[in-house]
C-alpha cells in the first residue's frame, strides 16, 4: 500500500524547488493512520514532473483531505482508494478514486449543495453535515477550478476530479 509512481507534486508557482510544497503526498499522510486503522489500501499515481498550479497550498490541502477522508467514510471494507495528479492542455487534474458506496445519477449534483447528505443506510450510518463537498467544490472555485463527480456506481465507487488552472494563469498568479 501507499505506492508512487514519478515524483509528481502539486506545488505554487513562487515556491522554490527544495521547498515545493507536494499537497497530495502531505494529504496522504494525513490520512495514513487512518487508512492504516481502516486496513485501506491507498496508491498514488503522480505526474512524473511537478505540476504547478495556481493555489494556495493550504486550501488545496484541505479539498484533498476532503476527498480522501470522504473516500475512506464511504468506502466498502478493506478500502481502495487511488489519488493521481496528472497534467493537461488547461492544467492540473486530480482524481480521488474508491470503492466505496457509490453516488446514485440523480444526486451527483446535489453532494455539492451546503448541507446535502444523502439517503440510505451505508450514508447516513457516516457522522457529517454535509459540508465538506460543497466548502471544496467553493475553494476549488475561488481558485478557478473545479470539483466534480467524473463517474460514480452504486455499490462500485466513485471518481472526484478536481481541475486547476496552471500557475501563470489562475487568481494567484503574478
Amino acid at each position: 500500500p501507499g505506492g508512487a509512481r514519478g515524483g509528481g507534486r502539486w506545488g505554487r508557482r513562487g515556491d522554490g524547488v527544495r521547498h515545493r510544497r507536494n499537497v497530495v503526498e502531505g494529504a496522504v499522510g494525513r490520512a495514513r493512520l487512518r487508512a492504516a486503522l481502516l486496513s485501506a489500501e491507498t496508491s498514488t499515481e503522480l505526474a512524473h514532473d511537478p505540476v504547478l498550479v495556481a493555489a494556495d497550498a493550504v486550501q488545496l490541502g484541505r479539498i484533498i483531505d476532503t476527498l480522501i477522508n470522504n473516500s475512506l467514510s464511504y468506502a466498502v471494507r478493506p478500502a481502495r482508494l487511488v489519488i493521481g495528479v496528472s497534467a493537461d492542455s488547461a492544467g492540473a487534474v486530480g482524481r480521488v478514486q474508491d470503492n466505496g458506496v457509490g453516488i446514485p445519477s440523480d444526486q451527483r449534483e446535489k453532494v455539492f449543495d451546503r448541507f446535502y447528505r444523502s439517503a440510505g443506510p451505508a450514508v447516513t450510518k457516516v457522522p457529517g453535515v454535509g459540508l465538506g463537498l460543497y466548502i471544496s467544490r467553493r475553494l476549488a472555485e475561488l481558485h478557478g477550478g473545479s470539483l466534480v463527480v467524473e463517474t460514480s456506481t452504486p455499490g462500485e465507487g466513485t471518481v472526484f476530479v478536481l481541475k486547476l488552472p496552471p500557475a501563470d494563469q489562475g487568481p494567484f498568479s503574478s
